[in-house]
Parts: structure tokens; C-alpha cells; sequence
């Protein structure tokens, strides 16, 4: 089959560029000169796409007569969790949105404030185009996120303040993440920055933490807990790739505590093929479970959920 024919291939290429259109006012196209560039005019593949679209799945609706589509809210969270959306302007949109919900949640927050505010109070406060803040206002209040008033005014919508201030601290961790990549400093005052920082990312991640936990003879990085399941967890962010002695060691730790669900080895550096097999050899005694960089920085974006990874390990 013609790629250009394929149900699917028609499908992505829609979503992408009606949600380049939505958001860069720039990009002069409409559905039309789309459908002419592919060379779909007479292509009836298209338009039973088009209807299933509009119609059944309500992630495009019409805008005008003339070949004027647009995404609805649904269509561009579609476009966004499928890796669909162009990369750069999604995480502009991402930052303008967190704004957004930020300085909403704020000026609701200001008892002396007034909660309510326009488009262009909005736009004027980020310092960003109009266009592009109510572009990224459609799609929060498709979520309700946000509140329009019949006045055309905004404000926060009371019930997600809580999920805007786990927003917060979420970017607060991000920041701070990056801030220790970029940090000149030795590896032992690097490794305690991160495991307090590891602590803290799993509390907002909905599990209780004890971090720097000393006892008569050792010290644990970080326990974390979430009902009758325990964790012991050793953070390491050190040039090398860790070795089996380290896995040995969390082994210990392990062997002397009873009640303890197993051990998470946390390491910006990776592992040496001698950790992984030690790991696996010990899979029927004790559970180990790696996270590596990439699952550091997953965790840390909010790309992954803690809970998620471990049952993925």
C-alpha cells in the first residue's frame, strides 16, 4: 500500500500538522491545502479517516465551511501522549501551561487579588503572545483545568489547586536535578544532594521516606515505604559504572532486616555487566531492583511513577 494511503499514515499526519496550525498563528494551512500537498483530493481513504475523527473518536471538529478543522482538546492531548506533536513546541506548551496554572493558582490564592483574569492579563504576566496563551487556555479548560466565566475570563478551577502544587514541586525537583547535573562538586557531596533529593521525589510520588537512616553499624541512604512494602535504597552518582562489591553491599544491608520487600540500587552512572549478573544471581534470595540513569530522569520529568518502574523491574 502507498503510504501516503494508509489509514494511519493520514491519521498522524492530520494530527500533526492541525496541531502545528493550532498553536504557531506563523503556519497559513487549513485542511485543504493539507489534503492537497498529500495529494488526497479524490482519496476516499481520507475522508472515511476524517469521519471517524470527527465524528467517533472527537479528536477534530469543524471550525468553518471551508476545509477549517481544528483539534479539540482531546485531539491535542492525543497528539502530545503519542509523540505526535512536534517536540519543540510541545514543551513550549508545556511551560506556558504550568505558568498559566501557576499564576491562576496564585491570584486565587490572594484573598486581595482578583481571581478571575482575561486572556491578555494573562498573556501580559508571561510575557508570551496572545494567541499562543489562549491556544494553550482551549485545551486547560477542555480539561477543566481552568474555568472560562461567561465574562471570557479565567480562573483556576478549585479542584486541581492540589494537582497544581504537586506541579510545583515537581518543577521544584527538576530544577534542582539539573542544578546537580551541571554542579562542579565532589562525588561523595553529590551522592548526599541526591539521595535528599531522591527522598523527595518519592514522597511526592505517594510513598513515606526516612532518609540518612543510621543504625550501630551501617547507614542506609533512604527507606521508603507505602503500607507493609518496605524498600531499602542506596543512591550512587559516581563516574563510574557501579560493581558487583555495591550490590554486595545493599545485599547485606538486606540479609540483616526482616520485613524488608527488597533493596533499589539508584545510579546516575549505569552498571558493569558483573553488578547485573551478581543482581540476577541473587534474584531467588533477594530482590535488587537497578534504576538507571534514564529511569532517574524519567522519574524526575514525570514521565514515569515510581510505583510503575518497580513493578516494571
Amino acid at each position: 500500500m502507498n503510504e501516503t494511503l494508509d489509514p494511519e499514515y493520514i491519521r498522524k499526519t492530520i494530527i500533526r500538522e492541525l496541531y502545528a496550525i493550532h498553536f504557531d498563528q506563523t503556519i497559513r494551512k487549513n485542511l485543504n491545502t493539507i489534503r492537497n500537498q498529500e495529494n488526497w483530493d479524490d482519496d476516499p481513504v481520507f475522508f472515511k479517516v476524517l469521519d471517524q475523527m470527527d465524528r467517533d473518536e472527537r479528536l477534530i471538529r469543524t471550525q468553518t465551511l471551508m476545509g477549517g478543522y481544528k483539534l479539540t482538546p482531546k485531539g491535542i492531548d492525543h497528539a502530545e501522549k503519542l509523540g505526535i506533536a512536534q517536540k519543540d513546541l510541545l514543551e513550549t506548551n508545556q511551560t506556558i501551561r504550568t505558568c498559566i496554572l501557576d499564576h491562576l493558582t496564585d491570584v486565587y490564592e490572594d484573598i486581595d487579588s482578583k481571581s478571575e483574569l482575561s486572556v491578555e492579563e494573562i498573556a501580559s504576566k508571561l510575557k508570551r503572545e496572545i494567541h499562543i496563551v489562549q491556544a494553550n487556555l482551549f485545551f486547560l479548560t477542555g480539561g477543566y483545568f481552568v474555568l472560562q466565566k461567561r465574562s471570557g475570563r479565567y480562573s483556576i478551577n478549585p479542584k486541581f489547586i492540589d494537582h497544581v502544587k504537586k506541579w510545583r514541586i515537581q518543577n521544584e525537583l527538576i530544577n534542582e536535578f539539573e542544578r546537580l547535573k551541571n554542579q562542579k562538586t565532589n562525588p561523595q557531596k553529590r551522592g548526599r544532594e541526591f539521595q535528599k533529593l531522591f527522598a523527595r521525589l518519592a514522597e511526592l510520588h505517594g510513598w513515606s521516606q526516612e532518609e540518612s537512616v543510621k543504625t550501630k553499624y551501617e547507614e542506609i541512604d533512604v527507606i521508603i515505604f507505602k503500607g507493609r512494602e518496605y524498600y531499602l535504597i542506596e543512591n550512587k552518582w559516581e563516574k563510574e559504572s557501579i560493581q558487583p562489591s555495591v550490590v554486595g553491599v545493599l545485599e547485606s544491608k538486606l540479609n540483616d532486616r526482616a520485613g524488608i520487600r527488597g533493596g533499589i540500587l539508584v545510579s546516575m552512572s549505569g552498571y558493569t555487566s558483573g553488578a547485573e549478573k551478581k543482581v540476577s544471581n541473587l534474584s531467588n534470595k533477594q530482590l535488587i531492583l537497578l534504576f538507571g540513569p534514564n529511569d532517574v530522569k524519567a522519574l524526575f520529568k514525570g514521565e514515569s511513577k515510581l510505583d510503575e518502574l518497580i513493578d516494571l523491574k
